[in-house]
C-alpha cells in the first residue's frame, strides 16, 4: 500500500516534468507572453488614439481664424499627409486595413512581420482616426498583435510554423483586449487567418486571448462595447424579414468591397491629369483622400472617424429614416476614400456603421408596419453582424463578436440566421473577401501559401512587346 501510494505522486511528477520539457509547454508559455504583449499593445493603441484626438481638438481650437469651419475639411487631409509620410518613409505596411498584410505574411513569409510595424501601425492609425479618417480599429490591432507575436518568434529563432502560431496568438489577443471579446478574437484568428488548424494553434490562441482580455478588463472595464435597451426574442413571423435583411446586408458588404477597390485602383493608377503626377509623390494620396472626406464631413460630421456615437444613436432609435439612409451611403464613400487612398485603418468599424444604418432602416420600417410591435434595436444589431460577415466572409466571427459586444442573448437566433444568409449570398456574388481581393489580384493564394497563376492577373496588352519596338 505504501509503495502504491508513493507511485501516484511519482507518476504525476514524471508527467509534470514531461509536459514542461515538451514543445507544447514552450509554445503555450510563449502564447501567454504574446497575450500580455498584445493586451498591453491594445491599451497603448487606445491611449494613442485618445491622445491624438486631444491634439486635433486643440488644433481646431487654435486654428487660424480665416480657416473658420473649413478646418474640419483640412484636418483629415493633414492626418492623411502624416500617414502617407509614415507609410512612404518608415513602413509601407502601416497603410490599409492591416489584415491583408498579416495574411500575406502567413502565406509567403512564414509569419515574419517587420518589428517596425509594432510602432508604425498604431501611430499611423491613431493619427488617421483622430484626424477624422473614416476607418476602424480592428484591422490595425490585428496587425499590431500579429507583429508582436512575430517579433517574439523571430527573436527566439522559431521555425516558420511556430512563428505563424504566435502570429495567430497575437491576433486573438489584440482583438480580445480591444473589443472585450475573447471568443471572437480566437475565432477571427482561426476563421480568417488560418484555413485549417489543430489543437496547438487553437489552444495557444485561447491562452493569448484570455490573458489579453484580463489586461483589457483592467484598463477598459468589463462593460459591453455597445449597450442598448432591452429587446424581446424574435417572433417566427419575423424570420422572412431577417432573411431579407441578410440578403440586403450581402449587397451592402459586396458593394462596399467593390467601391473600396474601385477607389484603390483610381489612386493607384491615377489615369487623369493632374492626378497622374501623384506617382512621383505617393505620400500625398492619403492627404487628397482625406481632403475629400473632410469636405463631406463639413455637412455630415457623423461619418468622420469610427462613428460609434451614430451607431449608439441607431441602437437607441434616435435617428430618423432619412438621416439613416444618407449616413449609410456616405459611410461607404468616405471609408472607401480613406482606405483606398492609402490611409491607415480597418473595415470592421465602418461595417458596423453601415450595418447599423441598414438594420435601423429595416427596424423602423417594420416598427411602423406593425404598429410598434417590434423593437428596431434588434434589427440594427443583426445588420451590424450581417454586413461584416458579408465583407469578411467570417460569419462565426461576426456572430460571436456582436454577441460579446452587446451581450444581447435575445437576438442570438435572428443574428445567426441573417448573418449566415448574408455570408452565403455574398460568396455567390464575389469570390473574395474584402481582405483577399487585392492579394488575389497580385496572384497570391493565401490558402495555398505561394504565388499562383500570376499571368492570369494581367492583360495581354500589358505583357506583350509591340512589334514596332522589336524592330528598333
Amino acid at each position: 500500500m505504501l509503495r502504491g501510494s508513493r507511485a501516484v505522486p511519482d507518476g504525476l511528477k514524471r508527467t509534470y516534468r514531461r509536459f514542461w520539457s515538451s514543445e507544447t509547454a514552450v509554445m503555450l508559455t510563449m502564447a501567454l507572453v504574446v497575450g500580455l504583449g498584445s493586451g498591453f499593445g491594445a491599451v497603448v493603441f487606445r491611449w494613442l488614439i485618445d491622445t491624438m484626438q486631444m491634439f486635433f481638438d486643440t488644433w481646431h481650437d487654435f486654428a487660424p481664424l480665416p480657416l473658420g469651419p473649413y478646418i474640419v475639411a483640412l484636418t483629415p487631409a493633414l492626418g492623411g499627409l502624416i500617414v502617407g509620410l509614415i507609410a512612404h518613409f518608415v513602413a509601407p505596411e502601416a497603410k490599409g486595413p492591416g489584415v491583408s498584410s498579416v495574411m500575406e505574411s502567413l502565406a509567403l513569409e512564414g509569419g515574419r512581420i517587420r518589428p517596425i510595424v509594432i510602432l508604425a501601425r498604431p501611430v499611423a492609425t491613431s493619427i488617421g482616426l483622430a484626424s477624422g479618417g473614416s476607418a476602424g480599429r480592428h484591422g490595425p490591432v490585428v496587425h499590431l498583435g500579429s507583429a508582436i507575436g512575430s517579433a517574439l518568434g523571430q527573436l527566439t529563432h522559431l521555425s516558420d510554423e511556430r512563428t505563424k502560431n504566435l502570429v495567430v496568438c497575437g491576433t486573438a489577443g489584440g482583438v480580445a483586449a480591444t473589443f472585450n471579446a475573447p471568443l471572437a478574437g480566437v475565432m477571427f484568428a482561426m476563421e480568417v487567418l488560418l484555413a485549417d488548424f489543430g489543437l496547438i494553434q487553437f489552444t495557444g490562441a485561447v491562452v493569448a486571448a484570455v490573458v489579453a482580455s484580463f489586461v483589457g478588463h483592467t484598463y477598459f472595464g468589463d462593460a459591453p462595447a455597445f449597450p442598448f435597451p432591452p429587446t424581446a426574442p424574435a417572433e417566427i413571423w419575423e424570420l422572412p424579414i431577417y432573411a431579407l435583411l441578410g440578403v440586403s446586408a450581402a449587397l451592402v458588404g459586396v458593394g462596399f468591397t467593390r467601391a473600396l477597390y474601385v477607389v484603390d485602383d483610381l489612386f493607384e493608377r491615377q489615369p487623369l491629369p493632374p492626378f497622374d503626377k501623384l506617382r512621383k509623390y505617393p505620400y500625398v494620396k492619403p492627404a487628397l483622400g482625406g481632403l475629400i472626406v473632410g469636405l463631406v464631413g463639413l455637412g455630415f460630421p457623423q461619418v468622420l472617424g469610427v462613428g460609434y456615437e451614430s451607431i449608439e444613436a441607431v441602437l437607441f432609435n434616435q435617428l430618423a429614416l432619412m438621416p439613416i439612409v444618407v449616413l449609410g451611403l456616405l459611410k461607404v464613400i468616405v471609408t472607401s476614400l480613406t482606405i483606398g487612398s492609402g490611409g491607415s485603418g480597418g473595415i470592421f468599424g465602418p461595417c458596423l456603421f453601415m450595418g447599423a444604418m441598414l438594420g435601423g432602416l429595416f427596424g423602423q420600417l417594420v416598427h411602423r408596419g406593425t404598429a410598434g410591435a417590434v423593437v428596431p434595436t434588434s434589427y440594427a444589431v443583426v445588420g451590424m453582424s450581417a454586413v461584416f460577415a458579408a465583407a469578411s466572409r467570417a460569419p462565426i466571427t461576426a456572430i460571436l463578436t456582436l454577441f460579446e459586444m452587446t451581450r444581447g442573448y435575445d437576438i442570438v437566433l435572428p443574428l445567426t440566421f441573417a448573418t449566415v444568409i448574408s455570408a452565403v449570398v455574398a460568396r455567390h456574388l464575389l469570390d473574395d473577401s474584402i481582405y483577399t481581393v487585392k492579394l488575389t489580384r497580385r496572384g497570391i493564394n493565401v490558402h495555398a501559401g505561394r504565388n499562383l497563376d500570376l499571368m492570369s492577373n494581367i492583360l495581354v496588352s500589358e505583357a506583350m512587346t509591340p512589334i514596332e519596338e522589336m524592330r528598333r
